[in-house]
């Protein structure tokens, strides 16, 4: 995803919590997910470590995406449209959820489809919970 790090850095710096949360999510319908799995390579490739610490990016996403728990700093987007037609998703992996909650977003009507018993694909499969 290509997400506006500095932006929700600074957001969060600021104590922004829900527009920060709403930067990230325009990128990325699932941050605390990201911020658990992610392996941190931007970490280690960053500039401040030269200094003394790289930025801790994957904790700072992590905090700013559980302020979506949070009702005081949950962002639940706007639809920009309402066009009523029905589309329909084979798949509540990442990809489908993904592409489910950018189509709602632009005001069609989405189902999903599964064949297991619980959503999420290899997040809930595959991935061993932390």
């Amino acid at each position: 995803a290509h997400i506006a790090v500095q932006g929700y850095i600074k957001l969060a710096s600021q104590g922004k919590y829900k527009e920060a949360l709403e930067l990230v999510k325009h990128e990325n319908p699932f941050p605390a997910v990201c911020g658990r799995i992610c392996p941190r390579k931007c970490e280690s490739a960053c500039t401040r470590g030269d200094i003394d610490e790289p930025v801790a990016v994957d904790e700072i996403k992590k905090f700013i995406a559980e302020q979506d728990l949070n009702m005081e700093h949950r962002y639940v987007p706007r639809k920009r449209h309402e066009y009523g037609k029905k589309i329909a998703i084979v798949g509540a992996g990442p990809s489908g959820l993904s592409c489910a909650y950018y189509l709602a977003i632009d005001g069609y009507k989405v189902t999903v489809f599964e064949k297991q018993k619980v959503l999420g694909g290899m997040l809930t499969l595959g991935i061993p919970s932390y």
